[in-house]
């Protein structure tokens, strides 16, 4: 009973301060937020400017290769949050759903249409992960994408996916976890989840 008073205390005092919209969106921040030990797209994630390629690529995926052909440094603009567009703005996201993967779709800039020459670029993002042990990144990217921790690479999506692709990670601390992006051209962004519970803790999730 306290935390249902204290949470209509605070529903009131947002009331007077922001009136009902910003309350919603309080309200719906506080229900889309990360349980502790999970790092995914819903979380706090830092994202850069995009990249253009200087000449489009014919075909267009010729911007997946082994290694993007922009690296970590060349993002040098100071990064902003990236904007979460929520787990129904991409149609990929319901076929990884089918398949136990969930989380937000996020992208570089406001919008989700990919800008650049016929919408190709490479964008960057970038959150710091914690845990101590063998976890699984789950990662899904339109189109390619390469994630790295602490600088070293640890993961690469190709032009072949299955929706729900994962990749083992090893963390012992803190570190930083950064994707780079290869967007041809349509909607861009990604969404990722690393969750490091104990396994007991994320079968009481899904049960």
């Amino acid at each position: 009973m306290q935390n249902k008073a204290g949470l209509i205390v605070l529903i009131g005092l947002f009331l007077t301060l922001s009136g009902c919209a910003g309350v919603a969106k309080f309200l719906s921040e506080l229900e889309d937020s990360d349980p502790e030990g999970v790092f995914s797209s819903t979380g706090a994630v830092w994202a850069y400017a995009p990249i253009f390629p200087s000449t489009k690529y014919v075909p267009w995926t010729g911007g997946c290769s082994i290694d993007p052909d922009v690296d970590l440094k060349a993002f040098r603009d100071a990064p902003t949050k990236a904007t979460r567009h929520g787990k129904k703005a991409h149609e990929w996201q319901e076929y990884a759903k089918t398949q136990g993967f969930t989380a937000e779709w996020i992208t570089s800039q406001a919008e989700l249409e990919s800008p650049g020459p016929e919408g190709q670029n490479f964008s960057r993002f970038s959150t710091s992960v914690s845990g101590k042990g063998e976890y699984d990144l789950q990662l899904l990217a339109d189109d390619c994408a390469w994630a790295y921790l602490d600088g070293q690479r640890v993961a690469l999506q190709g032009t072949q996916k299955t929706y729900s692709d994962s990749y083992p990670v090893r963390l012992n601390g803190t570190h930083k976890l950064d994707v780079i992006v290869y967007d041809g051209g349509g909607i861009g962004g990604l969404m990722f989840s690393l969750d490091t519970r104990p396994r007991e803790a994320r079968q009481a999730t899904q049960n």
